[in-house]
């Protein structure tokens, strides 16, 4: 959307190539757009991994990547073996669903391959969600002579 402004802006002849900076921007921005893709892409395969794994955190949570669920998540992966019993270290102000709806969202059993697979995707989100915050960064930058036509 910033791409389109810049494009009918005044500023900006139709007929002629886009300024290096404009281009550089565009540029940047459509990166930053498959860095999202690649980690709705993670989010999904992190989500197979816990329904192949009969862990149904998305019947108990909004958010299978929030606070509450990610404690579990790696409490899980920290000892895949051992079952969960009590669920009281893991509540946050906003939950909803009870200690008992979540140990029947967490009675399933996640393979061994599974739960590496889950480790390597959240450390992959991980050095996502970096890379998009050092890519926000340099747009930020390179697009801040253009703030004032955009306000």
């Amino acid at each position: 959307m910033f791409c389109q402004f810049l494009r009918s802006s005044p500023r900006v002849d139709r007929n002629r190539k886009s300024p290096a900076d404009i281009r550089q921007l565009r540029d940047l921005v459509r990166y930053h757009a498959k860095l999202t893709n690649f980690t709705t892409g993670e989010k999904n395969r992190a989500q197979n991994c816990l329904t192949v794994s009969n862990l149904k955190l998305d019947s108990v949570f909004s958010d299978v990547f929030g606070k509450a669920s990610s404690k579990i998540i790696s409490h899980i992966l920290a000892s895949p073996s051992e079952k969960l019993s009590d669920v009281s270290a893991f509540r946050t102000k906003g939950m909803k669903a009870t200690d008992e709806e979540i140990l029947e969202a967490v009675d399933g059993e996640i393979y061994p391959e599974q739960a590496e697979k889950l480790r390597i995707i959240r450390d992959h989100m991980s050095s996502l969600d970096l890379c998009k915050a050092n890519l926000q960064s340099l747009i930020l930058s390179t697009a801040e002579k253009y703030i004032p036509e955009i306000d």
